[in-house]
């Protein structure tokens, strides 16, 4: 039997388009706090809509860079399942994050043709998942796939998840990938109508084909 693909909607930044997509009922939803994007969660204005997310549906906070202290604040504040670290958090940073934490840690890391997945190796111990996304781009932080055929090179022992500019026509291939550490499907951009503002009939069509 094949086994199940987690599928994750980040950037979710509106309250009314938040309480839609959960409808749709994604594994997981992701709130970003960096401040420099148009994604940017307001916790102001968020906090009490992010709380109306069922608990079948994982909350996962995106963080770059965050001092400690604050992210820990912001997971117990939202409830979070999972803190995703998107900057350049190093091996220290992480060994500190997981003391004393009951949340779920996701370090990011930027894939391209000359990526070496040997430097994901010493953070096998003090995270619970890998996500592997494509290169920002300078300018609008976004950019085309990478070389999906590059994950046959991973051969570590955590279970990732797989981003970078997935699209509503990408279901077939996400199908037919074959790696055993595969767990899930993040999804942002591609499925906007505007940034932050998920197209909901298209997350939700998309959501359905995967499960198929």
């Amino acid at each position: 039997m094949k086994k199940k693909l987690y599928i994750k909607v980040c950037g979710n930044s509106k309250e009314e388009n938040i309480l839609a997509v959960k409808n749709t009922e994604p594994d997981l939803m992701g709130f970003i706090f960096s401040k420099d994007t148009p994604r940017h969660t307001l916790l102001r204005e968020l906090r009490d809509t992010i709380h109306e997310i069922p608990e079948r549906t994982r909350k996962v906070g995106v963080f770059e860079n965050e001092p400690i202290l604050n992210l820990k604040k912001l997971v117990i504040l939202c409830d979070l399942h999972l803190a995703q670290l998107n900057g350049g958090e190093d091996l220290a940073y992480c060994q500190e994050l997981i003391q004393k934490s009951d949340f779920g840690v996701i370090k990011v890391f930027h894939v391209d043709d000359n990526f070496d997945f040997s430097v994901t190796k010493e953070f096998e111990e003090v995270v619970h998942f890998f996500l592997f996304d494509v290169m920002p781009d300078k300018l609008d932080r976004s950019g085309k796939k990478f070389n999906w055929d590059k994950l046959k090179e991973y051969n570590g022992e955590l279970s990732f998840f797989l981003a970078g500019v997935i699209e509503s026509d990408d279901v077939k291939e996400i199908k037919s990938l074959k790696h055993d550490r595969l767990i899930g499907i993040d999804i942002n951009s591609s499925f906007e109508t505007e940034p932050g503002i998920k197209d909901v009939e298209k997350v939700d069509a998309f959501i359905k084909e995967l499960r198929k």
